[in-house]
């Protein structure tokens, strides 16, 4: 077993890794707050601090996947509810 990640940093500790996922989770807050699905596309939209504390806190290739899956998870939000919009209207027809 390696003592460093794929892209070649230390393996965070469990308190480094406890820090990572509430600077997450903090930028992930204010992108719902924002409405922002997609920040890659979109823009931070004055959650660019928090995405910077993000990146420092969190190796950089967990940072770049736990936005990927954030932005995967809420269009998949989303096409589920155009879908159960679609059959509430089928259904009152």
């Amino acid at each position: 077993m390696s003592n460093a990640t794929t892209d070649g940093h230390p393996i965070p500790s469990r308190e480094e890794r406890q820090l990572c996922h509430s600077k997450r989770d903090l930028y992930f807050e204010c992108l719902n707050k924002n409405n922002i699905i997609d920040a890659e596309k979109e823009g931070s939209g004055g959650c660019e601090e928090l995405r910077k504390t993000m990146y420092s806190t969190c190796p950089e290739s967990w940072a770049t996947y736990f936005i990927q899956l954030r932005t995967m998870r809420r269009r998949q939000e989303i096409q589920k509810e155009k879908i159960a919009e679609r059959m509430r209207n089928k259904k009152d027809q």
